[in-house]
């Protein structure tokens, strides 16, 4: 008899543990337990836009191992805007991030860093060189700058390239390169303005020849439907 009163209890207090604990999960779930076969919406992909700030570090980290045996420990380095290949006069949300965290990249890293990135005297050319202007030189002579720290992107289906190079404004040569991907739903994430179809031009003219053969093959056909 005795033994039952003790069961009896036992199983009341592990029902009583078992309600605050299913109550407890409510609150923390902040609300009542949902039924088994509740449908969730799926919400879209949130990236918070700290995360560009890996692919900034990949490219400060070859900028700094790649670099010839340029001595560049006392030369300042001026860092301008990101630019997009194909409009190297234009420049968006993300070549301006780009730009603002190679900043605090290359600083970090011990480069000398200096922001010119506003200044339009540094131009790129068409094949990603600086473009040594009256400007330029003025760079060197008013500021002791030699080096310049610039980039480019370019959109394509599977996201965003990016290459960034130094160059000695003194003579063009090369000091460094570096390169990244940005992946298409990390872009799309961050810059609600990218869409992947805006593709490159070669992209963009393969793309305009294959619907021309297409158009071309429907002519065809609805000729050769004509004439039975």
């Amino acid at each position: 008899m005795k033994y039952r009163s003790q069961m009896k209890k036992i199983v009341t207090l592990a029902l009583s543990l078992s309600t605050l604990l299913l109550q407890g999960c409510g609150v923390l779930t902040g609300g009542p337990l949902l039924p088994a076969n509740t449908h969730f919406r799926v919400l879209p992909l949130q990236v918070d836009p700290g995360v560009i700030n890996k692919y900034t570090q990949f490219l400060a980290e070859q900028i700094a191992r790649n670099r010839d045996t340029y001595n560049i420990s006392n030369n300042p380095v001026a860092i301008t805007s990101f630019v997009n290949l194909e409009n190297l006069k234009h420049t968006n949300k993300l070549g301006e991030l780009l730009a603002d965290n190679m900043i605090h990249e290359m600083q970090i890293r011990g480069f000398r860093i200096t922001d010119f990135k506003s200044m339009p005297a540094i131009q790129v050319s068409k094949m990603g060189d600086f473009v040594r202007s009256r400007e330029a030189r003025e760079l060197r002579s008013e500021h002791n700058i030699n080096l310049v720290l610039s980039g480019t992107y370019t959109n394509h289906e599977g996201g965003v390239i990016v290459n960034a190079r130094m160059i000695n404004i003194a003579n063009g040569m090369v000091v460094s390169t570096a390169q990244t991907n940005i992946p298409r739903e990390i872009a799309s994430a961050i810059f609600g303005n990218y869409h992947p179809e805006e593709l490159s031009i070669a992209e963009k003219r393969a793309k305009s020849h294959q619907q021309r053969v297409v158009a071309a093959k429907e002519r065809n056909r609805g000729r050769r439907q004509s004439n039975r």
